[in-house]
């Protein structure tokens, strides 16, 4: 075994070592830093349109909104107006409108259900009552039986009672 003696403190020689690869990681931090910037720049003005934008559509909303609500009230006081015109012209009885005030009574309601009530029900009937009828595979006449056949009918009872 041989012990030398050199000039060299191996702790100073490790804190050196350490210190190169500080140096190489700081570099190597500070390349990627700079590569990164314009695209960090890039996203936070997209970023700071978006908001623009979002803020923009948020105003165009809350405009449109109370612009509906604008027409919706302009509406329904024409047609109010217009109601309380029928009433004060005797065209609708009394009972037909509570207040005045274009609402309607319960009674009114009521008889506005039973009329279109009516009225669906009349129309469904008629509708069905044609669709059976049409549906109807049986011959009604003497020329559906021969276009049917392709041959003269030459006799035909008639239905009891004809």
């Amino acid at each position: 075994m041989r012990d030398e003696t050199t000039d060299r403190d191996p702790t100073y020689e490790a804190l050196r070592s350490e210190l190169a690869k500080s140096k190489t990681e700081l570099a190597a931090t500070q390349a990627r830093t700079a590569a990164v910037a314009p695209l960090i720049r890039t996203y936070r003005t997209e970023s700071q349109q978006l908001d623009r934008k979002e803020i923009l559509h948020q105003d165009m909303l809350r405009t449109a909104k109370a612009d509906e609500e604008i027409t919706c009230c302009t509406f329904a006081k024409r047609r109010r107006r217009g109601f309380q015109t029928l009433l004060t012209a005797n065209v609708f009885p009394t009972w037909w409108c509570g207040t005045c005030n274009g609402t309607l009574t319960s009674q009114a309601r009521w008889v506005l259900v039973v009329a279109f009530g009516g009225l669906i029900a009349s129309l469904l009937s008629v509708t069905l009552a044609f669709v059976v009828d049409r549906s109807d595979p049986s011959f009604r006449t003497p020329e559906e039986v021969e276009s049917f056949l392709g041959s003269p009918v030459v006799a035909a009872f008639p239905k009891s009672g004809d």
